[in-house]
């Protein structure tokens, strides 16, 4: 049975065009990730099928159930992030709607409440379609992927890996065909060259046109950059490496970064940072960008590297050459974050301080940080709640337990493995616990039964059941 319909329409802001829709089915159990780049899309999309935003003239699109959408920006509630979205998700699922859209439900949300979240939605009576920038948390939940592409809409079947598998083949088999039609393409200029040195008897010189020029000349750009990019603050706390901070949500994790960033500018008794520490900080509540500057210059500014450099970084993160000179305030909400991480990346800081800084981000430009935080050269501490960030970077972790800050030296998936042993260890040792209790009241209810023994025995009966059915989850 079919939720919601749509017809084949263009949709335009003021005379830009945003995106073309084909026409759309969705079903009473669909699972759909919307993915795209910052300012492709995404939220409009959504916005326009929950009848929040009008629809152009020609666009038809037809409900046929309850429909509740999960804003990605959402007005705080409560002092941490995590617990705002929390709140907005809690009210969400609460509606139980039959198509339910969410537009980043996993931005500062912590390990623990990702994972309940996760396994809310697997359970979701209803249809879903969830704008998202944690691969896993796609991987987990879809089993169709729409992608704003080049302002069309393309529809992959699968989940998030199984998009990026079919994007190879497509890429190769467009590549097989390109270099197919160069090919031909070169043999029939070859040939009519031939032709017309033949007719008029030309002497044969040897030209080199302006792509093979700049081929022959290219120089190995990527091996330059990435050592200039090695040069920047080696001298500082290179023993703490690479560090995540992870703990639930309101644990004080940014509350932590800013004491370190205050302890550069004074004195705290506590907290000591190397003198010749220069912390570049992120964070989605304070902006780094000059509004008086476009792209580049905001770079530049806070930069003594190369322009070429720069922009070699900015188009890593996915930004366009004709973005380079755009103001500021022409950016969306995640281009702008992406500017700020690519002016702390480039700047002449040898500390990075994180917190939180995929949130907002395309899956395009998570991939692309991900790559350029592995190769950062300085300190890096950060929080995150993208599983395969933390993964892929952190090679130690502070971890809050409570009110108490834990040094664990190891990866993620290391302290993950020993918390489900240390976890499964206790829960085994409980259920031993009341099977021995269980045996024991079982024998005395045989020479005396009484109200009080049974009583005992269903209370336990219970307890083990709720223990394997813990362990089990």
């Amino acid at each position: 049975m079919y939720i919601l319909e749509t017809n084949s329409f263009k949709y335009y802001l003021g005379e830009r065009l945003l995106f073309k829709l084909p026409a759309l089915k969705l079903h009473t159990k669909s699972r759909i990730g919307l993915i795209g780049l910052n300012g492709s899309g995404k939220t409009t999309l959504l916005e326009l099928l929950a009848g929040i935003r009008p629809i152009p003239a020609a666009a038809k699109i037809i409900c046929k159930t309850t429909m509740t959408i999960l804003p990605q920006l959402k007005e705080r509630l409560s002092k941490s992030g995590g617990e705002t979205t929390q709140a907005y998700i809690l009210q969400a699922l609460k509606q139980q709607s039959g198509l339910l859209l969410a537009d980043e439900p996993t931005n500062n949300l912590d390990m623990d409440h990702l994972l309940w979240l996760e396994k809310e939605l697997r359970h979701y009576s209803g249809a879903l379609i969830l704008v998202s920038h944690d691969r896993d948390f796609l991987d987990a939940l879809c089993n169709e992927i729409w992608a704003l592409e080049d302002k069309q809409l393309q529809i992959y079947q699968g989940n998030y890996s199984n998009y990026q598998q079919q994007k190879i083949i497509s890429e190769k088999t467009h590549d097989q065909a390109y270099r197919k039609y160069i090919m031909q393409k070169t043999h029939l200029e070859t040939a009519f060259s031939a032709k017309q040195q033949q007719a008029q008897k030309a002497v044969k010189t040897t030209k080199i046109s302006l792509s093979e020029a700049r081929i022959t000349g290219a120089k190995p750009y990527f091996a330059k950059k990435q050592k200039k990019l090695q040069q920047t603050g080696q001298s500082l706390l290179t023993r703490l490496d690479k560090l995540a901070i992870i703990g639930p949500n309101g644990c004080g994790k940014t509350t932590l970064l800013k004491q370190f960033l205050k302890a550069q500018n004074k004195h705290l008794p506590n907290v000591q940072i190397a003198g010749g520490a220069k912390i570049g900080y992120f964070s989605q509540d304070i902006d780094i960008l000059d509004p008086d500057k476009n792209l580049l210059r905001n770079l530049q500014s806070t930069s003594s590297q190369s322009e070429a450099l720069l922009r070699t970084v900015l188009i890593r993160l996915r930004f366009k050459r004709e973005d380079f000179f755009k103001p500021i305030q022409l950016l969306s909400g995640g281009e702008k974050a992406k500017a700020a991480l690519a002016k702390i990346l480039v700047s002449d800081c040898n500390v990075l301080m994180l917190d939180e800084p995929t949130n907002h981000l395309d899956l395009d430009a998570v991939t692309a940080l991900e790559e350029l935080l592995c190769n950062y050269p300085g300190t890096l501490i950060f929080t995150t709640h993208d599983r395969r960030l933390l993964k892929a970077i952190a090679k130690n972790l502070l971890v809050f337990d409570g009110t108490n800050l834990n040094f664990f030296p190891g990866p993620y998936d290391d302290y993950s493995n020993k918390q489900i042993s240390t976890e499964y260890t206790e829960a085994t040792a409980d259920i031993l616990l009341i099977e021995n209790k269980l045996a024991e009241i079982i024998s005395r209810l045989s020479l005396n039964p009484t109200e009080k023994l049974e009583a005992e025995f269903q209370s336990l009966l219970a307890k083990k059941r709720l223990l394997l059915s813990k362990q089990s989850s």
